[in-house]
C-alpha cells in the first residue's frame, strides 16, 4: 500500500486449527464495522478458508489453500470485506487443519 497510512490502522492474528469459526477480532462497539485491509493467510493441509461475520454469516468466498500453502489479499485502502456494525469477524475452516492468519483492519462508523 502507498501513500498515508490508514487513520486507526489495527492489526490482529490467529492461529485457528478446528473446522468451524475462530474468532480474529471482537465486535465493535457504537455502530462500528470491521473493514480488512489486508491478509495474510498459512496453512499446514489443504483446506478451504472463508471469512465470516458473527451474525451476518459469509463475508467472502471460500478460498481453497493447498497444503503448506496460503494467500496475500495486500493493503488495500478500500477495503476486501467487512462486518455490520458490533459484529465480530471470523476465520472458517471447513475442516481441522493447523494455520496462521495475520490481518490489518480499521474500525469504521456506520451510520443509522
Amino acid at each position: 500500500m502507498h501513500g498515508a497510512p490508514l487513520p486507526d490502522l489495527q492489526f490482529a492474528f490467529a492461529n485457528p486449527a478446528l473446522n468451524g469459526n475462530t474468532l480474529l477480532v471482537p465486535g465493535q462497539p457504537g455502530n462500528i464495522a470491521i473493514r480488512v485491509i489486508s491478509v495474510l493467510l498459512v496453512m499446514s493441509g489443504g483446506v478451504g478458508v472463508k471469512f465470516t461475520g458473527a451474525n451476518s454469516g459469509d463475508l467472502s468466498a471460500t478460498f481453497p489453500v493447498l497444503a503448506n500453502g496460503g494467500f496475500v489479499l495486500p493493503g488495500n485502502q478500500y477495503g476486501w470485506l467487512q462486518t455490520a456494525a458490533n459484529e465480530a469477524l471470523n476465520i472458517n475452516l471447513n475442516s481441522a487443519v493447523s494455520g496462521g492468519v495475520h490481518i490489518s483492519w480499521i474500525p469504521v462508523q456506520l451510520k443509522g
